[in-house]
């Protein structure tokens, strides 16, 4: 996948708290990773989802960045807006990579409600 997406030098966006495989991944691959630094809910000391006003931003500083890279849910079961994210991603002719490893949460959820 990596191959298809991007070439070494290229840019692409992740948020600062990606599992340290994947930015090591990127280092090993040659991109050139631009950060989005995450918002803290101060309720419980957690990241929480990309903020679309950051992402904008970063892109209208690195115009030249080819993907987003985005943990679909994360770590602690938050979701980013993934509709204005592929929005974001079209009008400025770039690709996304998709981790959803913990994704099967979500199915874990609906079966422990279930249970009970």
């Amino acid at each position: 996948m990596k191959q298809t997406l991007y070439s070494k030098k290229d840019k692409i966006i992740l948020k600062s708290n990606v599992h340290k495989s994947v930015i090591n991944a990127l280092i090993i691959s040659g991109t050139i990773l631009v950060y989005i630094n995450l918002k803290i809910n101060t309720e419980y000391g957690i990241p929480i989802e990309i903020s679309i006003s950051s992402l904008k931003h970063i892109i209208e500083e690195n115009s030249d960045v080819k993907t987003i890279f985005v943990n679909n849910q994360t770590y602690f079961e938050i979701c980013s807006n993934f509709e204005k994210i592929i929005i974001i991603k079209h009008k400025n002719n770039m690709s996304i990579m998709v981790n959803e490893a913990h994704g099967t949460y979500f199915i874990l959820g609906k079966i422990c409600q279930n249970i009970q």
